[in-house]
């Protein structure tokens, strides 16, 4: 072979090794690119897991209610009568957060939940066994049927067995009025306000 062969055949192979090499050096880079933007997206979706962990609470962890979601807001109603007095004495706020209190101090495991995670917002054990958002409609309708069971009770506890009083004595006319008019919620607060404050008072109550 000819020394100019020998001399093509090596620039030849030199010029391949050379393109060889930077491709491998290329696809290198490459490669190395695609490693670290999969690293930061991973680290981006712990990130997020962990956020998203922080913000929503481990329902699975919660137990089953002691009662179901329509059995408790029917034991609310049964604890009405005892608050009678409390709202007597002070107002009908005083009275439906006293039927809260009691209903948190008799049942063991409410079907109703709320967590620091999430706040303002309440869980409810549903028909199908499981825990879910109470939309804010939902909460204000058992606040607005409490409401509607206090005038009720009061009718029958105190305002039938004491009529005969209320026609013929002033003093119980008088009282009449008062306890109706706290009965039927007063007029210094709106019922939206009265239901935001029955809802803030509640999340607490029962807040984990």
């Amino acid at each position: 072979m000819s020394k100019m062969c020998i001399e093509h055949d090596y620039h030849y192979n030199n010029r391949d090794s050379k393109e060889d090499l930077d491709e491998l050096r290329t696809m290198v880079q490459q490669l190395t690119q695609r490693v670290e933007q999969l690293e930061r997206d991973n680290r981006e979706l712990r990130q997020q897991r962990i956020v998203t962990n922080k913000r929503e609470p481990k329902m699975a962890l919660l137990s089953p209610p002691s009662l179901s979601y329509t059995d408790w807001i029917n034991t609310l109603f049964s604890y009405i009568p005892d608050q009678l007095n409390t709202v007597f004495e002070n107002d009908l706020i005083a009275g439906i957060k006293g039927v809260f209190d009691t209903s948190v101090q008799n049942t063991a495991i409410l079907p109703i939940a709320v967590f620091d995670k999430r706040p303002g917002t309440f869980y409810y054990y549903n028909e199908n066994g499981a825990w879910t958002v109470m939309e804010p409609a939902d909460f204000n309708t058992i606040v607005n049927r409490i409401c509607y069971h206090f005038v009720v009770e009061f009718k029958r506890h105190w305002y039938d067995p004491n009529l005969k009083k209320i026609q013929e004595l002033n003093e119980y006319r008088d009282k009449y009025n008062d306890y109706y008019m706290k009965i039927l919620g007063g007029t210094r607060i709106s019922d939206d306000s009265r239901r935001q404050r029955i809802r803030n008072y509640v999340y607490q109550l029962i807040k984990q």
